[in-house]
């Protein structure tokens, strides 16, 4: 990973990794990015960072961004993961392949994104899933753009797979969360990462889970990082790869959506430094 670098050249990706809640955090660095005056070549993304990647490439502009933002701050998780006693009942029994209706999740992806195809976007974007025959990664650039993104955030388990061209599709984040090889294999020579997760607390938080769910989320969270280091590691003899600072998620569970505007604003101070610090601008 290069990192003290004046300038950026080259094919551009921005590469943004799944999250739940914490996709976020990735709204205050695109707004920083920007500033900056980085701009992507394409975008591509998993999960959450999916959602975030097809609407800024919809808009690549301050304008998109704040659309984007818009959308995240609106969200809420009664909304998009709506319990149902049928659908519960339905999965314990194994009638149901999923505990979640997507239809919350589906209506919130066509109040914020006015899309029919991925191709239609003014950036090319490219959204992660993973074959649930082979555990693959499939990589989607043309064709319906919601149901690729209810693919991408079809949480096993959770909200149902979808099937998209004979193939049935689940979240890229089994495949491929942070989806650096996949960028590389698209052309891209230089990339920044916008990592959704940090192990380290806020100021004023326990430094260490009390609790056995904020363990249990601590554990997930340090085994992300640990594949988004692995994901680079072999692509940085090859590419300039830029890691962003995620910032501190402490206090804020993945499914809670109310957090989303911390995590924005702690991401974009965060990033502002960060490129500050290193005298990243465009080329």
């Amino acid at each position: 990973m290069h990192e003290d670098i004046a300038g950026v050249a080259g094919r551009v990706a921005f590469v943004l990794p799944g999250g739940a809640s914490y996709g976020a955090a990735q709204v205050g660095m695109l707004r920083a990015l920007l500033e900056a005056r980085i701009q992507p070549d394409f975008v591509i993304g998993t999960s959450a960072g999916a959602l975030n990647a097809v609407r800024f490439a919809l808009d690549p502009t301050q304008a998109g961004v704040a659309a984007l933002e818009v959308a995240w701050r609106d969200a809420r998780r009664s909304k998009i993961f709506r319990l149902s006693p049928v659908t519960l009942t339905y999965g314990l029994l194994g009638r149901r392949n999923y505990f979640i209706s997507p239809r919350g999740l589906r209506e919130w992806i066509d109040e914020h994104l006015d899309l029919e195809r991925l191709e239609h976007t003014l950036l090319p974007a490219h959204v992660v899933t993973t074959d649930v025959d082979s555990g693959d990664p499939v990589v989607l650039s043309r064709g319906p753009a919601v149901e690729a993104l209810m693919a991408s955030c079809a949480i096993p388990a959770v909200f149902p797979p979808v099937e998209i061209e004979g193939r049935l599709l689940m979240d890229g984040g089994i495949a491929s969360d942070t989806p650096v090889p996949e960028a590389q294999a698209l052309g891209a020579t230089q990339m920044f990462v916008l990592p959704t997760y940090s192990s380290e607390a806020a100021p004023g938080e326990p430094a260490r889970p009390r609790s056995a769910i904020q363990m249990g989320l601590h554990a997930i969270g340090q085994l992300l990082g640990h594949v988004t280091y692995d994901a680079m590691a072999d692509t940085t003899d090859r590419a300039d790869v830029y890691l962003l600072p995620a910032p501190p998620s402490g206090g804020i569970a993945p499914f809670d959506l109310a957090g989303a505007a911390k995590l924005i604003d702690r991401a974009y101070e965060m990033t502002r430094v960060w490129l500050r610090e290193r005298q990243l601008t465009a080329a």
